[in-house]
């Protein structure tokens, strides 16, 4: 959470209170808070109210979306666990408006075994709100995402190592009207809010020489959306207010990098041959490909070498063989054929 321009409060004891409100049964209303408190001295200083580290932990009346609803418990001592929260003065502003570098954030670790918390198999992260009292039990000042809110997550996983982006587009858009993402291999984006519902698509935009192998949305450990790998994308997913569904895209890259293949054609006779041709099944005809020429004579019991360089793509975990055929011919014309293999394996990371 964010607190813009706190040296404007002037020292008079005004608190910013931040907190986190957290779900653990699935119907889209707060069970816990996790909240931050701060204050600022009269030189604009910041100030944690509760000292460094102190995280204000709430166990609430399952009955509100955005606030701890009534009857309200506080959670003391060792029932929070190793939960705290972190306050600092930012710079650049994260707030428009007051562009005087006084803008704080409040960061929480939420410790998962704390009162509340422990035992609990699904823990959905509602929303973030600011609240005009000490206690998260009063109508919000305002919160980070629209009270009510489901969450997308995009989760870009590739069998290739690689830093390019990939791209995104939700339709429905999100609630701040957001509807395209870019998402690096082995990220993730923030959790998008969206309106709950059944009816949302995700279409992924590839680099060249990516393909899209497999694509899943997942809420609360149950599958949803209907995938269409030729298309990139899934449709028909289900969001629902308060969870998360994760939707993870696997790519396959293709490896691409060069080859150099170095012939030997043997001469296991005593009598000079002419070597006639030099094919290879993939590249064709191999005379005046890098250093390889036919025509020339190999002498008895001697050997001609000759080297090519080729650029190869592949998937990870493919193999590229390609065969050579070599003739050559005595001096009475008669001929006499061999062929050689060579294979390459795409490894990964390459």
């Amino acid at each position: 959470w964010s607190w813009d321009d706190i040296n404007s409060w002037g020292g008079t004891g005004q608190t910013g209170d931040a907190c986190a409100l957290i779900d653990t049964d699935n119907d889209g209303n707060a069970n816990v808070a996790v909240c931050a408190r701060i204050t600022n001295a009269a030189d604009g200083s910041i100030v944690q109210v509760g000292g460094n580290g102190a995280a204000d932990v709430y166990l609430c009346n399952d009955t509100k979306s955005d606030r701890c609803a009534k009857q309200v418990t506080q959670v003391l001592g060792a029932g929070k666990g190793t939960t705290t929260c972190t306050v600092g003065v930012v710079s650049p502003d994260q707030l428009a408006g007051g562009e005087d570098g006084a803008d704080v954030v409040a960061t929480c670790s939420i410790d998962l075994a704390m009162q509340g918390l422990t035992g609990t198999t699904s823990r959905d992260l509602l929303n973030v709100c600011s609240f005009p009292s000490g206690e998260p039990n009063s109508n919000p000042f305002d919160c980070v995402v629209k009270v009510g809110a489901a969450f997308v997550q995009i989760v870009k996983s590739t069998d290739v190592t690689t830093t390019q982006l990939f791209g995104f587009t939700m339709s429905a858009a999100s609630t701040n009207g957001t509807s395209k993402y870019a998402v690096q291999a082995g990220a993730t984006t923030e959790l998008l809010p969206v309106t709950p519902g059944n009816n949302y698509a995700i279409t992924e935009t590839m680099p060249s020489s990516w393909s899209l192998q497999n694509v899943s949305c997942v809420i609360d450990g149950v599958s949803t959306g209907t995938k269409n790998v030729a298309q990139s994308k899934i449709t028909g997913i289900l969001t629902k207010t308060g969870q998360t569904t994760v939707c993870t895209f696997s790519n396959t890259g293709q490896l691409s990098g060069d080859v150099t293949y170095t012939i030997t054609v043997a001469n296991l006779t005593a009598e000079p041959v002419s070597l006639f041709t030099l094919n290879d099944d993939k590249f064709g005809n191999l005379s005046g490909v890098g250093t390889c020429v036919t025509g020339g004579t190999i002498g008895g019991n001697l050997s001609y070498s000759c080297s090519f360089t080729k650029t190869l793509t592949g998937a990870a975990g493919t193999t590229h063989t390609n065969t050579v055929t070599a003739v050559a011919k005595d001096d009475e014309q008669n001929s006499v054929t061999k062929t050689g293999s060579a294979t390459v394996s795409f490894v990964s990371p390459p």
